[in-house]
């Protein structure tokens, strides 16, 4: 066992059961505590808390989603939580509130477990999941008469319970192509499937609920990547179901690739264009995921109205938009305000205001490809210009473009509230900004693949209708 860094706890605040931080001055909020060491060893946490109607441990994602909230409930005193991140699927981060008089807390890891993390590494195929389709199942014929009136829990330990059986730990089949298909009854505490590593420690299970009772019907599942051996219990005597069914899928097909043979046009500036602040840019995930093809037309320092000089403002640039475009975004950028120019209002069209050249850059593209699916994206927050700091300049210019597309019916997306990007804070820079110099501005491969679902999903909504 080993101490984690419990990182900065910020005083007035705790976690509701929404996982909203809400003020509330007796209690602390932990800073999102990483469940992942840096050389991708994932540590098995346990957490000493104090108990109250107002401590929750949060599991997050990669991204900074929920994934589950757990109470700790009242009882006035230090409770040892045993609350092992390795089950629960996707974990990245943990978040903790407490009473203010009793933090820093205690967090206890064993480092045995070593569980394979979502990372930037294998994000690709995390986003090609959804181009896999299971094929060929076959039931697996799980015997559940070896442990009769037994309960499987989330870390594979056995309950007594009368009417309920889990069968033996197995190996997963050699045809396995990575996934189950699950039919069966999660109730209380008990799970119907178990994964175990090659030592036979388990590191995930399903269903990933907090509801007490849950009904799963020909639900597939995707086996972990380090799980060589499952386990299932068979909780059935609650429902109308003859049995728990576990099918196992030993082909894999592909799903009707929408984005096959499509064009993307990225216009934008120094976060679009190929240098040297990323290995990987947001199209670049995408393009590896799904196989769209992408022109680059990123270029350094300029904006909607930055560049005129040379005639590299967007509003200039998107004349060589190649006609046989099938979805252009345009990401960016507040290099505009270096320019001097008024952000002037919604109905400009001239060029000696920053709402004239965004009007401009739409009515010269539409003259361009005139069926564009056109999608508008907000610069992402820089260490000058973001919510945080309240940045009056920045806010008016995000506004604009959103009030721009809304009064022309354009899609936007918002990178600059909602890229989960934090570029004030300065302990984050190293971890998404680590090419920018010590600037906030430029994000590295791994703050690129942080946008680039957004990204994705942004497109959807442009191009697959």
């Amino acid at each position: 066992m080993a101490n984690v860094d419990g990182g900065t706890w910020t005083s007035g605040y705790f976690l509701s059961s929404i996982g909203a931080v809400v003020p509330y001055e007796p209690f602390s909020v932990s800073d999102y505590i990483p469940t992942v060491q840096e050389n991708g060893t994932r540590f098995d946490l346990y957490f000493e808390v104090w108990g109250n109607s107002a401590t929750y441990v949060v599991y997050y994602d990669a991204y900074k989603n929920i994934l589950r909230r757990d109470p700790i409930g009242e009882s006035g005193t230090y409770v040892k939580y045993s609350g092992s991140t390795k089950n629960v699927s996707g974990c990245e981060f943990i978040r903790l509130s407490n009473l203010t008089e009793k933090t820093p807390l205690v967090l206890l890891a064993n480092i045995q477990d070593s569980r394979i993390s979502v990372s930037v590494d294998n994000l690709d195929s995390e986003l090609s999941d959804m181009l896999i389709k299971p094929t060929n199942f076959r039931n697996l014929n799980v015997d559940f008469t070896a442990n009769q009136n037994y309960y499987l829990e989330e870390d594979g330990d056995l309950q007594s319970f009368a009417n309920s059986n889990v069968s033996n730990i197995v190996e997963i089949p050699a045809d396995s192509t990575g996934y189950i298909r699950v039919t069966g009854y999660k109730f209380y505490g008990g799970t119907i499937c178990v994964f175990y590593d090659v030592s036979q420690m388990p590191i995930d299970y399903y269903p990933h609920t907090a509801e007490q009772t849950m009904l799963v019907v020909n639900q597939v599942v995707r086996i972990p990547e380090s799980a060589k051996y499952f386990r299932f219990g068979d909780n059935s005597y609650r429902t109308t179901l003859s049995e728990t069914v576990i099918e196992l899928s030993t082909g894999l097909g592909v799903k009707n690739n929408p984005w096959s043979g499509k064009k993307w046009v990225c216009v934008g500036d120094s976060l679009t264009e190929a240098n040297s602040k990323t290995t990987k840019h947001y199209f670049d995930y995408i393009s590896d995921a799904t196989g769209i093809s992408v022109v680059n037309m990123g270029i350094s320092g300029t904006g909607y109205a930055n560049g005129q000089a040379t005639n590299n403002a967007f509003y200039q640039r998107v004349a060589n938009v190649p006609t046989d475009a099938d979805v252009v975004t345009i990401f960016g950028s507040f290099n505009d305000i270096a320019t001097g120019l008024p952000i002037g209002s919604v109905t400009d069209s001239d060029t000696d205001t920053l709402a004239g050249c965004i009007n401009t850059t739409l009515d010269n593209l539409f003259d361009t490809v005139p069926l564009a699916n056109l999608g508008i994206v907000t610069p992402t927050p820089w260490t000058g210009y973001n919510p945080w700091n309240g940045s009056a300049i920045g806010n008016e210019y995000v506004q604009m473009i959103i009030d721009i597309c809304k009064k022309r019916g354009l899609m936007c997306l918002d990178l600059y509230h909602c890229s989960e990007l934090r570029p004030w804070q300065t302990s984050y820079l190293p971890l998404a900004y680590s090419k920018d110099n010590g600037g906030g501005t430029h994000p590295d491969e791994t703050g690129h693949a942080i946008i680039a679902p957004k990204f994705q999903g942004f497109l959807d909504s442009l191009m697959l209708h």
